[in-house]
């Protein structure tokens, strides 16, 4: 089950991130309709964003503040049976100067009967496993 909750959560960042537009008939097909975002916006204001219309508010947020935006996944692995780290590397300039500004993130997903049901946003890899009680080295113990 593990590695198919990890090739779902591939499958459906790489339609949420898809360019010029994400491809909504497989987010909506693999993102469960009250999906939460914890997104790194929502730590600063204490909100998240759920569903289908948490999921345009959060793109209304990103192409306000860039130009544009390129997400590269890195690495998706399991965590457990229902959690899923994702490595990702955002790419974008900004709106404001034009500046080009790159950050990795990584990303806690969970996964519900084939859907996921929750993302959560860190600032890296590292701080994703350290906020699910992990070590680097917990993570990759079975490899």
């Amino acid at each position: 089950m593990s590695q198919q909750n990890v090739e779902v959560v591939r499958r459906a960042f790489e339609a949420a991130t898809r360019k010029p537009k994400p491809d909504f008939a497989t987010v909506n097909a693999l993102y469960h309709p009250d999906h939460v975002l914890v997104a790194g916006i929502s730590n600063v204001e204490g909100s998240s964003f759920r569903g289908a219309q948490g999921f345009r508010e959060w793109l209304a947020n990103m192409d306000e503040a860039f130009e544009s935006i390129e997400t590269r996944i890195d690495t998706v692995e399991e965590i457990d049976g229902d959690r899923v780290l994702v490595d990702a590397v955002l790419n974008a300039h900004g709106k404001a100067g034009g500046v080009p500004i790159e950050w990795r993130t990584g990303q806690v997903v969970t996964v519900k009967e084939g859907k996921l049901t929750r993302t959560e946003v860190y600032p890296s890899p590292e701080q994703a496993l350290e906020a699910v009680g992990l070590s680097e080295q917990d993570a990759h113990a079975d490899f």
